[in-house]
């Protein structure tokens, strides 16, 4: 199988509340954690948890608040049986641009970490284009490149 095949669906509370934090906190970058399931090659995410009070936010960097996300994750996992869990992390890109080398590094860390525990963490990034945010979400291919995976359209999951 071929990464193509990787698709995404997003519910649409937690699209907003990413393009919400995103506005709120440009022209600096922000983001969180992605939390949902996973269903075959289909992410399904469910619940994005924003930056946390302590998280630091700059022009192209931004490092999210790690203790916070912890909690809300641990909250979540609790809360939904299990069934929701840590899917990879989101950030907003206000300058009209893709997965940087240092997000690229990133995923992989979370990739190869024991901390995260595991094998096919997804980014999501809201990138600015002509004044409206556009959310895009990638995967690690197994030659540790980005490649962008596509929205599942049908809602029914």
């Amino acid at each position: 199988m071929t990464e193509e095949q990787w698709k995404y669906w997003i519910s649409p509370q937690t699209l907003f509340l990413i393009e919400e934090e995103g506005w709120a906190k440009y022209p600096k970058e922000t983001g969180g954690i992605l939390i949902g399931w996973q269903q075959g090659r289909i992410f399904h995410i469910e619940l994005a948890i924003g930056p946390g009070p302590f998280a630091f936010h700059k022009d192209i960097s931004f490092k999210r608040d790690g203790n916070f996300s912890q909690t809300q994750l641990e909250s979540m996992v609790l809360e939904t049986h299990g069934q929701w869990d840590y899917l990879g992390e989101w950030h907003s890109h206000p300058r009209n641009t893709g997965p940087s080398s240092t997000d690229i590094n990133s995923l992989k860390k979370v990739q190869t970490s024991p901390e995260y525990n595991i094998l096919q963490p997804i980014l999501g990034l809201i990138i600015i284009e002509k004044k409206v945010w556009r959310f895009h979400c990638y995967i690690l291919s197994q030659n540790q490149r980005y490649v962008e995976i596509y929205r599942q359209e049908d809602d029914s999951k």
